[in-house]
């Protein structure tokens, strides 16, 4: 192996040029976002350059410092998150149910129905009421994804930081999380339109998300805060177990009452239980 840049002539060190490599490294950081830009275009360059640039997209947004951009990338993302959740919720719920009916009409029937016409009506009726329930959702999803996320950057910060030695700050490990989640959210979109199409797509693409998600999450913290790679996967698997037990304790405190509200409202509208033909 030649122990000369074959570009420049220089020697190398541990197998890399210090001259072409840092050029390399500048151009790679210029192509993504600099913190001196006005947000709107802070946000085009990242969403612009996340799917073929991930690595070095989610280095500039960490090189920003800005918690502005974090705060603004994860509120994207819930949202995001918010309008999937309440699409493929609506269109898996359904889809079961036609199914079902399609299946049980002339055959047991359901609650008495046996007329394949009168349920997929009863079916049309339930799939309009998923309108009265829309807000009500889409914050389920928003604050779902919301939560997750800040408990992420909050126990990767004790496990990663501290007990494995990743260097990095509370704002440092949510400037990361805030880019993974631009790649989150990006197929979170792709599942969204696929809901039209197919709920099991949907879910395929929502699971892809999750994974290119953790993937990228882990990839920064190795390679960015510089955490131990000999003991990443103990970091990994120790952050998305406490991470999902604290998550899903806040998230239910928190959307409790929002549902207890809502199914209340709906009680005493006379309009909890669709009043149709199929629960004569």
């Amino acid at each position: 192996m030649s122990k000369f840049c074959t570009k420049c002539g220089n020697p190398l060190k541990d197998g890399k040029c210090e001259n072409c490599d840092k050029e390399k490294e500048t151009k790679e950081e210029t192509v993504s976002i600099e913190s001196n830009n006005a947000i709107g275009a802070d946000l085009v360059a990242i969403y612009k350059n996340i799917i073929t640039k991930p690595y070095t997209t989610m280095k500039a947004i960490y090189n920003t410092g800005s918690a502005k951009i974090a705060w603004i990338l994860i509120a994207i993302s819930s949202a995001i998150a918010g309008l999937t959740t309440y699409f493929f919720s609506k269109k898996t719920i359904i889809g079961i149910m036609q199914a079902v009916v399609t299946k049980t009409a002339g055959v047991v029937g359901l609650a008495g129905a046996t007329d394949t016409a009168e349920m997929q009506q009863a079916m049309a009726t339930m799939e309009g009421q998923f309108s009265n329930l829309f807000g009500t959702i889409f914050l389920t999803g928003f604050l779902m994804m919301g939560i997750y996320y800040i408990v992420y950057a909050l126990v990767s910060k004790v496990v990663v930081g501290n007990i494995f030695k990743g260097k990095g700050t509370v704002s440092e490990y949510l400037l990361i999380v805030a880019g993974a989640s631009v790649l989150y959210s990006i197929l979170g979109v792709v599942a969204l339109v696929l809901s039209f199409i197919s709920w099991k797509i949907a879910g395929i693409a929502i699971v892809l998300g999750g994974m290119v998600f953790f993937v990228s999450t882990v990839h920064a913290y190795v390679n960015i805060l510089k955490a131990k790679k000999e003991k990443m996967c103990y970091a990994f698997a120790v952050t998305n177990i406490a991470t999902a037990i604290i998550a899903t304790i806040a998230f239910g405190m928190v959307i409790s009452p929002i549902w207890t509200s809502k199914v209340n409202q709906l009680t005493y509208q006379g309009s909890a239980v669709p009043q149709t033909s199929l629960y004569k």
